[in-house]
């Protein structure tokens, strides 16, 4: 009983935790000009939330949260520029087929779409792995990739609470601007981190029931 009042007494900081990262989300996008200040910040953001899902639920939110703004401001902003990149060429060409209407654009349409959908699934797990591996662009993308194929439970979770989520701020939209950012942050790197263990895990016990000769 004891715990579960315990539990519900918490339930106000963590919304004033995800309030107060939230704000730094935005002021540290707009810090830098937006489109220099999104990816950095809310790389930032998940690696905060990070140390959460870990456990670890006493770090200093602004310290941390500055730390990795300054240490990955590069290539955060190199690896958004690749995904921004693919996804308006992406975008550009289901625009231009289009246009078209013969069977073998709209075989190409489809096609085109499904490659989309892999893409928007992948880029859910770019980040959490970003923060929770040191890899370089390429590999963050490949195994972002990889993740998406072999964790479909963890995908599934964050694409029905993302449609959650989605439907709460649409019927509160104050809470876009409080904690919407920080909120699904925290279902996309819950969800990420599940998919980790469980992997390392599974290599633990592979590990463990190999034969010594």
């Amino acid at each position: 009983m004891g715990g579960s009042i315990g539990g519900v007494l918490k339930i106000p900081v963590i919304l004033l935790n995800l309030a107060y990262l939230n704000l730094l989300w935005v002021l540290f996008s707009i810090l830098g000009l937006v489109f220099f200040g999104f990816f950095p910040a809310t790389t930032s953001m998940f690696a905060v939330i990070r140390k959460w899902v870990m456990g670890d639920l006493e770090i200093p939110i602004f310290k941390t949260f500055w730390s990795h703004y300054k240490k990955y401001f590069l290539k955060s902003n190199l690896l958004g520029l690749v995904i921004t990149l693919v996804g308006f060429f992406l975008v550009f060409d289901i625009r231009l087929v289009q246009q078209f209407h013969s069977g073998h654009m709209l075989f190409f349409y489809y096609f085109l779409l499904m490659i989309a959908l892999i893409l928007g699934l992948t880029v859910l797990y770019v980040l959490p792995v970003f923060v929770h591996f040191e890899l370089s662009i390429y590999k963050i993308i490949k195994t972002s990739f990889s993740f998406m194929i072999v964790s479909p439970l963890s995908t599934i979770m964050m694409f029905a609470g993302g449609i959650i989520i989605f439907f709460i701020l649409k019927s509160l939209p104050g809470l876009v601007f409080i904690i919407g950012g920080s909120l699904t942050s925290l279902l996309i790197m819950w969800s990420s981190y599940h998919a980790f263990s469980r992997l390392n895990q599974k290599n633990i016990s592979e590990r463990n029931f190999q034969s010594p000769y």
